[in-house]
Order: C-alpha cells, then sequence, then structure tokens
C-alpha cells in the first residue's frame, strides 16, 4: 500500500450533524517522500479517535457500584457484630441495651444509605426515561430532558432527609424491642427527640434547597434564553465554516509550508494572557454546568477555551482546537484570515469567489462549499477581499471573547445569588432549631426579632439594591458584555455611547465610547434609565437634513438625489442602495430643510468602522452639492429680485486690478490649475473617506493594513487543469 496522510472528514455537508453523531471517514492522501516523516507527526496529532462513550459508562456504573457496596459493607460490620442472637446470656440489661442501642442504630443508617442510593439511581434514570418517552409522544418536550438531569442532586437530598426521618422513627423511636429510655424520664427531653426534631426541621430545609435549585434552575434558562442567541449561533456557525475553511488550506498546504510559513507561527501563539482565557472558559463551563450540559457537550454548545483530553472536537492540533486557539487573539486570527484566503483564492485574482470554494471543496460537496461562503459573506457581495475576511475572522474573535466573558460574569452573578439564598436559609433553619432547645435564646426571642427588624430599616436600601439588580441582570437583561448601548435619561434626547465590559449583581462597567473612560454605574439606577441597544438593532439608518435656498428647483434635488444613489450603488460593501431624500420643513420661505438618510451595512457596533462610513457618505454629500452648484439659504445674487439695485464706489486702481484678474481666469493656465485643484481635492477626498477594516494595533504582522492588505495581494491556488491540478479535498 502506498503511504500517505490519513485525514478524517465527515460525511454530511453539515458540520453540526457530523459534529453531533461523530461520523468521519479516513482516507490517505500520497505524499512525496520527503514529506512523510513531517507529515506523519502532523496526522498523528490532528487524528484521534473519539473514546468509547459506552466504555466510559461501563466504568462509572462500575466505580458507582463500587463505591455503594464499599460504603455499605462498612455500615453492615456493626451489624454483623452486635447481632441479637450473638449477645451472651449472662450479659446485664444495659449491656444488652447498649448492643441493641448500636444494632439498631448502624440497621437506621444502613437503611439510609441503600435507600437513598435506590431514590439516586432513580432520579438518575427519569431524565433518560423522559428523554425516550417524549421521543414518541411529543419530540418538542424532548430537550427539557436535562432539566430533570440537573435537579438529581437536590431531589436526592431532600429524599435522603425523608428516609432518615422515617427510618428514625421505625428503628429508634417506636422500636418496642429497644429501651430507648431505660433509666430515664419519660417526660424528660432525651436525644432521640432532638434528633428527631433536627432531622424534621431538616425536612424544611430540603424542600427549601430544592425550591432554590429550581428557581435558580429557571433563572439560569430564563437568562440563557433571553440572551442575544442571534449573535450565538452566528458565533457557532462562523466557528464551523472556518474549521471547514482550514481543513481545506492545510490540505492543499500543510503545516510548515514555507508559502505560510509566517502565518502558521502567529496562528500558533495566542499571545500572553491565554492563561486569564482559561480561566473565563471554566466559568463558562461552569455556566453551561447549570444548564445540564456535560463537558462533553459544552465543546460543542459555545466551545471552550481549554483542550478538552476527553473530547476528540478538542484533542490538541484538531482543526477546531486550532481554530479556536486563533480566534483568542487578534493577530492569530488576522494571520488565520490570511491563511485560508490566499490558499483558496484562484492564482492571480484578489477576491474570493464562491466558484473558489465550490473547487476547493470538490463536485461532491457543493452545497457544504455554498453554505461555507454565505456564512463567511457578511456583505453579500459574492466575492471577499483580503481584508474583509481579516475583518470578519477577527470580528468573530472578539464576539466570542464577549461570549465568554459574559459567560464567566453571569455565572458570578448566580452563584453570589445563590450563596445568599442559601446563608438565609441556612441561617433561619439554624435559628429554629436554636430556639427550640436553648433556653436563653427563647428568653430574648422578642428581642431578637426587634433587633432584626431594626436591622432590615437599616438595611434596606442595600436589599432594594441587590433585588433591582437582580431582576436588571437575570430578568430584563437589556444588554451583554461587549454590546454598544446608549444610555438616556428618561424623556431625555441626549444619550452616552458606552460599550459593556462587565456585569455583576450590583453594578456594571462601562467604557465610554467619545472619550474612552470607564463608567461605572449602580444597577438600581440603570433599571431607571432608558437604553437602547446599538448591537442587538442590526444594521443602522443615519439621517442628516440640509438648509438650501428656497429657489433650489426639483430638478436640482433630483440631480442630488441621482448623484448619491449612484454613491451608493457604487460602494455596495459599505451602504445599502436605499437611500431617503426628502422635503421635511420649509422655514419662513427663506430656506428648505432637506432630510437625507442612509443605511449602512452593519450596526455601529464598530465605531472608527462607523466614523469612516458617515464621513464618506457626508463628504460625497459636499462633492455632490458643490457639483450642482447648490445655493445655501439667502445667498442672492447681485441683480436678483431680493437685491435689484447695488452700488459700489472702488478706486481707479482697483479696478484695473480687477480687469486684470479677469484676463488671467481665462488664461489656459488658470484652466489647468483648476483642473489639478479639482483632482487634488478628490484624492484627498477619497484618502479622508477610506474605510479601516480594523484598528492598526489589532493587525496580524504589526504592518499597516492599507499598506500590507490591500495592496498587490493574490491568490495562491492553482487553477483547474493546471500543472498541479485541481488540488480539493474530498
Amino acid at each position: 500500500m502506498a503511504e500517505g496522510r490519513i485525514t478524517a472528514v465527515p460525511y454530511a455537508f453539515d458540520n453540526s450533524t457530523a459534529e453531533k453523531k461523530g461520523a468521519f471517514r479516513a482516507f490517505t492522501v500520497p505524499l512525496p517522500a520527503q514529506d512523510l516523516k513531517s507529515q506523519s507527526e502532523t496526522s498523528s496529532m490532528m487524528y484521534r479517535p473519539q473514546e468509547n462513550k459506552r466504555k466510559r459508562l461501563v466504568v462509572w456504573g462500575l466505580r458507582y457500584a463500587f463505591t455503594v457496596i464499599l460504603v455499605g459493607l462498612i455500615l453492615a460490620i456493626p451489624l454483623l457484630l452486635f447481632r441479637r442472637d450473638t449477645a451472651p446470656d449472662d450479659d446485664s440489661l444495659k449491656d444488652k441495651n447498649t448492643k441493641n442501642l448500636v444494632f439498631y442504630l448502624f440497621a437506621w443508617f444502613e437503611t439510609t444509605w441503600l435507600c437513598s442510593c435506590v431514590v439516586d439511581m432513580i432520579v438518575m434514570a427519569i431524565p433518560y426515561v423522559f428523554r425516550f418517552a417524549a421521543g414518541y409522544i411529543n419530540p418538542a418536550y424532548k430537550r427539557y430532558w436535562r432539566v430533570l438531569r440537573a435537579i438529581r442532586k437536590p431531589v436526592t437530598v431532600f429524599a435522603a432527609i425523608i428516609i432518615a426521618q422515617c427510618a428514625l422513627e421505625v428503628f429508634i423511636t417506636t422500636n418496642d424491642s429497644l429501651a430507648v429510655y431505660y433509666g430515664l424520664d419519660v417526660n424528660q427531653v432525651n436525644w432521640d427527640d432532638i434528633l428527631g426534631y433536627i432531622l424534621f426541621q431538616c425536612i424544611f430545609a430540603g424542600a427549601l434547597y430544592l425550591i432554590e435549585k429550581v428557581l435558580m434552575l429557571y433563572i439560569t434558562i430564563h437568562y440563557h434564553y433571553r440572551s442575544d442567541q442571534k449573535r450565538n449561533t452566528r458565533s457557532k456557525e462562523l466557528h464551523a465554516a472556518l474549521t471547514t475553511l482550514y481543513e481545506a488550506s492545510i490540505y492543499s498546504y500543510p503545516l510548515g509550508s514555507p508559502s505560510f510559513i509566517v502565518e502558521d507561527t502567529l496562528i500558533s501563539n495566542p499571545g500572553s494572557d491565554i492563561i486569564q482565557r482559561v480561566s473565563q472558559g471554566k466559568e463558562a463551563r461552569q455556566f453551561l454546568g447549570r444548564l445540564g450540559f456535560g463537558s462533553g457537550k459544552t465543546a460543542r454548545f459555545f466551545g471552550n477555551m481549554r483542550t478538552d483530553p476527553e473530547s476528540h472536537w478538542f484533542t490538541a492540533g484538531t482543526p477546531y482546537a486550532i481554530i479556536e486557539r486563533a480566534l483568542a487573539d487578534p493577530k492569530s486570527a488576522a494571520a488565520l484570515a490570511t491563511r485560508i484566503w490566499k490558499s483558496l483564492v484562484e492564482e492571480g485574482q484578489d477576491a474570493l469567489r464562491k466558484e473558489d470554494i465550490v473547487e476547493a471543496f470538490g463536485p461532491y460537496r457543493r452545497e457544504e462549499a455554498l453554505a461555507t461562503f454565505k456564512t463567511i459573506d457578511e456583505n453579500e457581495s459574492n466575492d471577499i477581499r483580503l481584508d474583509e475576511m481579516v475583518w470578519t475572522v477577527v470580528e468573530a474573535g472578539r464576539v466570542r471573547r464577549d461570549i465568554y466573558r459574559q459567560m464567566a460574569d453571569v455565572n458570578h452573578c448566580l452563584n453570589t445569588f445563590e450563596w445568599v439564598m442559601l446563608t438565609l436559609i441556612t441561617v433561619a433553619m439554624t435559628f429554629f432549631i436554636l430556639t427550640q432547645f436553648i433556653d436563653q435564646i427563647k428568653q430574648i426571642q422578642t428581642t431578637l426579632g426587634t433587633v432584626f427588624v431594626g436591622l432590615g430599616f437599616a438595611a434596606g436600601r442595600t436589599v432594594n439594591k441587590f433585588l433591582q439588580g437582580s431582576i436588571l441582570v437575570f430578568f430584563e437583561h437589556p444588554f451583554d458584555v461587549g454590546d454598544r448601548v446608549q444610555v438616556y435619561n428618561m424623556g431625555a434626547t441626549n444619550s452616552v455611547s458606552v460599550i459593556v465590559k462587565s456585569q455583576s449583581l450590583l453594578y456594571t462597567v462601562f467604557q465610554r465610547v467619545d472619550n474612552m473612560q470607564t463608567l461605572q454605574m449602580m444597577n438600581m439606577r440603570l433599571a431607571e434609565k432608558r437604553i437602547e441597544n446599538v448591537t442587538r438593532s442590526g444594521v443602522n439608518k443615519e439621517s442628516r437634513s440640509v438648509y438650501v435656498d428656497i429657489d433650489t428647483t426639483f430638478v436640482e434635488i433630483m440631480a442630488l438625489r441621482a448623484e448619491l444613489e449612484a454613491f451608493l450603488k457604487a460602494n455596495p460593501r459599505d451602504y445599502l442602495p436605499a437611500l431617503g431624500l426628502n422635503v421635511k420643513n420649509i422655514h419662513e420661505l427663506e430656506k428648505m430643510e432637506l432630510g437625507v438618510a442612509w443605511t449602512h451595512k452593519s450596526n455601529w457596533e464598530n465605531e472608527p468602522l462607523r466614523v469612516k462610513r458617515s464621513t464618506r457618505f457626508m463628504c460625497a454629500l459636499i462633492a455632490a452639492v458643490r457639483k450642482l452648484n447648490i445655493k445655501k439659504p439667502a445667498q442672492h445674487l447681485l441683480g436678483h429680485t431680493e437685491k435689484p439695485v447695488w452700488q459700489v464706489q472702488i478706486a481707479s486702481e482697483e479696478a484695473k486690478m480687477a480687469q486684470v484678474e479677469k484676463e488671467k481666469s481665462l488664461d489656459a493656465d488658470a484652466a489647468r490649475n483648476q483642473q489639478e485643484k479639482w483632482v487634488a481635492e478628490e484624492a484627498a477626498r477619497e484618502k479622508f473617506t477610506k474605510v479601516p477594516v480594523q484598528e492598526k494595533k489589532m493587525l496580524s504582522t504589526g504592518i499597516e493594513l492599507e499598506g500590507f492588505i490591500t495592496e498587490g495581494v493574490i491568490g495562491m491556488r492553482a487553477k483547474s487543469g493546471g500543472d498541479r491540478g485541481m488540488g480539493y479535498y474530498p
């Protein structure tokens, strides 16, 4: 058999389907002899079979059974030693009673342990039975099986407390074979009464704990489904598309190829702050754990910050893991975009088209290729330049980091809220138990109640902050971390544009867009503001008012409309073709107010991009007004009906100079100079309105974007039928 590189790709066209089913097929790709050694090392790192899920389940079951049996045997040892039939006849009644007490105590422990384990196994089985039954009854309810799985622990604890209470009554309190009150006063409160009362109170505590867990689960699910699902879905789709494109790229140009040595180096170096992002990934996993997603599902839900050795998708060296690490840093993300673009664009071309991806994927994956191109073509321009590709990938990494930060902040808020509730439950139950058995507390119970009421008034403002902050964060949920929002006072028209940096139950930290200063605001105050979420608003429309002379003709207005529409059609990557131009008002019959409205291709989340696009359109508007010679209000020429007579007195020398200037204006050199001025003006306007793709500090190689990205960069993929063949990967 010929030697080659073994790789794996999904059977299905949809990456998400293959990801869920884990369906892969292996094939051999012939390699040159000099690349066999390096490619064998790469392939061993790139492909690792997924562990058998059934095998892991069996191992877990054996470990669970071993724990149950081991603890049961340990508790059964005293039962064997203190059986009633093994007690000597010459023992005194007190010794026999002591042995019987030890026997029934451990019988109580054994019964509680075994019954609790049985209840735990039943509770573990219920979600899977529900999922199986829902598949036949109503598949729409099938997704709720994770909710039942998430409340396993509180249900088991609550059931174990009830079992312990019932077993205590059977084996200790009402057991006629055990003289519990031997030698004691019957009317006195004894140890079994205290234990029974504590267990009775623990039943209420367990019920409150179960209710608290169900409430936290509801809040978590409600928050998750109230979050920006469009952003989350877009992030997952783009991640899957980049993974597929990267697989095609490394098939045509393997890792370490001389043509992409710089890009591969930058992709493998995610940056110095990766430790902080790993910590955020841990909290993201905790947040998903609240929803019932295990470690294996976490990677396929939002992604994860750290490679999970039990997951094929996060094995070190797989395309999924490489894309995940590259998106964590803007430099690596830009290098990833450059590698994918240059390896898929045909030789001599300067834009990536859908035909390039179709040809690179092969004839049997045409639908997948078209879907992948549609995912990365955000502007719907049917061709993607390198600067647009870099912007798309870098922005995808920023959004993904914002999602991780949001999940970490929400997990912190949920932990704080849960610990506050658990503390209140614990303090209340402890107080009720102590007041039952400690006389000193009974005596001062009224005084303590008065003190608590006073503290309630003193801490009422803090409690109000906590409750309003919880409602804002968990239920109203007006924004996520990374969103750009406009904050208004109620009834006001002026706003402050900010970006959400972090969030907690009591306050939210913003960064102002105008001066980049950090702004912290209490959630209680924030709940009283009017908030407009720019990030969730989709495309944004901008409008301006232009005041022109009342004598401006409708022909000139229509000519202005035609000029602006031509500008929008000439820049389809930045603007939608729709233009709004109307007469908004007439002021004192001296000036008309024209309203001009245009729509950006994206929203205003990226402030530098918004400013440049707005400036570019305004400069085009200025150029059109100058070209059509539209007059400003009340700019009447001499001889107009508003200025029928005028008189000017000038000296003879000044009149001669005016005559000389008039003659110069007719000179050919003056006309050429005027033309050169217009050319320079257009060049300056083009440079001034150039739309940047990304800030220079976030570039892949540190070279300025305008000099590195847009000038002279072409594709490297061989043309169909060339010397190197098609080169697609099946």
